[in-house]
Order: structure tokens, then C-alpha cells, then sequence
């Protein structure tokens, strides 16, 4: 976080110097207090009423505790809650009230996964609704786009719907590579459905969104990239819709299939087997190391480092 604020820091004074009227304008752009972002936090809060089951109480407990613990002076707290006890909510809430309390500018999250920022970053959303999109500003990106940089441009993720055409082609790349981990977790008796770092939902594939996770930029972010920079993927390979979502045309997602295939039957070295497995079966690779580590085989399970 610290290397992040001194780059963040530099780019600013290169602004103010190379463009200073860019920089007067951003000095301009005023934010809604973290008060009045709290209050917004209250409202939202409030549409639950009184709890009334043993989750919604145990919830309640969470965040209660959470918003006391606002009250002690800067410095280390831990949260430690089971998947499904309100943790975003309730840290939010003690986020903004000890930021409140004690004079603080903003509050910045990290997190590991970039599924699980996306998730955050729309809950954020939903609650700061009225304040606007901007009260939040969600980056997570490791793009470079070398070719068709002005028709590519890429400011942060957004999806459902998609509203720009790197990031149509990103979910549509995410959506075969989570087809594919629930596939091969399934053919090694593992249920696709429940997760570790992803809450289990109705109809949600939670253990092979877990599983995505080691795959994303290695595998679906530069494919991404590879087809743009090689402009293999056009301008012409998109369609908008009336709502503004854009998707890929039936002649894009054919180009998207016949590269992603074609990366399949590419070879590497796995770090843990120490073999050379094609790049289409190191999912079914990975879903077998976690089942052995689950059935008492492996004393850990060794997550895919793409190297």
C-alpha cells in the first residue's frame, strides 16, 4: 500500500507539471464527506429491520461489535468472521465510522482476488447509490494495451452489462474459463458449488470461481491482451445495445473460441508435478491436487504459480 500511495504520489506531481490544467481540474472534483457516506451507510442498514432469524442476529452481533470497536484509537484490528456473517457491511460500517471519529480523509480497501473486488466494489455501489459512482473508485488492472489503444480504453472493470469492449471480451473470457474449472472439478468428484473464498449462493459455481482465481491474468488476461495487441479482435467484433452493454458479435465470440482452443493445446512445465501438461488440463490438474489435499492426501494444496 505504501509503494501504491508513492506512485499514485508521483504521477500526480507529473501531472501538476506536465499538465497543469488537468491537474487544476482533478483539485476541482469535490467528494461527498465520509460522513455523509455513513449516512448513506445507516439508510441502507436501516431497509433490514430488526433481525429475525439466527444469521440475520448473529449479523447483527458482527456489526454492532464492529461499530464499537470504531471508537479505539488508530491502529492494527482484525475481523475474523465465517463466510456469510455480514463481514463487508460490518467492516464497512467500522471503516467509516473510525474514519469519521478521528479526523480521517478516505478509506481504501485491498483485497486479494479480483472476483472478490468486483464483488466488494458492487455492494459499494448499491450502498452509496445516491451519492454516485464516483464515491467509489475500484481498480484492480494489470492491462497494457500496445495496439488499438483508442479503441480499446480501459478505465476500470465493469460488468453486467460490460460497457466497454476490453471488458465485453474479459467477461466472456472468464465465463469459458469458469465453465471449464466447474468441469473439471466435477470430473474429479468435487462439487462446483461450494466454495472456500467465494459465499455460497444459489446457482453459483462458488469452488470453481475459487479455482478461476490462479487462472485469471495468466490465462484469460493475456489471451485477452494477445488478441487485441494482434488485432485479431476489432472494433467490428462488438455490438451495443440499446441499454449500452456491449457484447461481442457471433463472428467475435468465434475468433474468441478458435484462439482459446488453440491456447489449450499449448505446453508448459507444471511447478508442482514437475511434468509438462497442456495449458487446456492444468484446470483438471489443479481440481485433482485439491481434491487429494481434501481427502487427506496432501498435507497442502499447492495453488498454480504460472511462472
Amino acid at each position: 500500500m505504501a509503494f501504491s500511495a508513492l506512485v499514485d504520489a508521483d504521477w500526480l506531481d507529473t501531472e501538476a507539471f506536465m499538465s497543469p490544467a488537468q491537474a487544476a481540474a482533478r483539485q476541482h472534483q469535490p467528494q461527498p464527506p465520509l460522513a455523509a457516506l455513513r449516512d448513506c451507510l445507516d439508510t441502507y442498514l436501516a431497509r433490514f429491520g430488526q433481525p429475525h432469524t439466527p444469521v440475520h442476529r448473529a449479523r447483527a452481533e458482527v456489526l454492532a461489535a464492529c461499530r464499537s470497536a470504531a471508537v479505539h484509537p488508530p491502529g492494527l484490528f482484525s475481523l475474523t468472521v465465517p463466510t456469510g456473517g455480514g463481514k463487508t457491511l460490518s467492516s464497512l460500517a467500522f471503516a467509516l465510522d473510525h474514519a469519521v471519529r478521528h479526523g480521517l480523509e478516505r478509506v481504501i480497501y485491498v483485497l486479494p482476488f479480483t472476483s472478490i473486488i468486483e464483488q466488494n466494489a458492487a455492494v459499494f455501489r448499491e450502498v452509496f447509490a445516491l451519492l454516485g459512482r464516483d464515491v467509489v473508485v475500484e481498480h484492480h488492472s494489470n492491462l497494457l494495451v500496445a495496439q488499438q489503444r483508442n479503441a480499446f480504453p480501459f478505465g476500470d472493470r465493469n460488468r453486467r452489462p460490460p460497457l466497454d469492449p476490453l471488458n465485453a471480451l474479459l467477461s466472456y473470457l472468464y465465463t469459458l474459463l469458469r465453465f471449464d474449472a466447474a468441469g473439471a472439478l466435477a470430473a474429479h468428484g468435487l462439487d462446483p458449488a461450494v466454495g472456500f473464498l467465494h459465499r455460497d449462493r444459489p446457482g453459483r459455481e462458488s469452488l470453481a470461481l475459487d479455482l478461476q482465481e490462479e487462472f485469471r491474468a495468466p490465462y484469460a488476461d493475456r489471451l485477452a491482451l494477445s488478441l487485441v495487441n494482434r488485432q485479431q479482435i476489432r472494433l467490428d467484433h462488438f455490438r451495443t445495445l440499446e441499454t449500452g452493454a456491449i457484447l461481442l458479435t457471433d463472428d467475435g465470440r468465434k475468433e474468441v473460441l478458435v484462439a482459446w482452443q488453440k491456447r489449450k493445446q499449448d505446453e508448459i512445465e507444471h511447478p508442482f508435478l514437475g511434468e509438462k501438461i497442456s495449458i487446456g488440463l492444468l484446470l483438471h490438474a489443479q481440481a485433482l491436487l485439491l481434491a487429494r489435499h481434501l481427502r487427506g492426501d496432501l498435507d497442502a494444496y499447492p495453488p498454480f504459480e504460472w511462472r
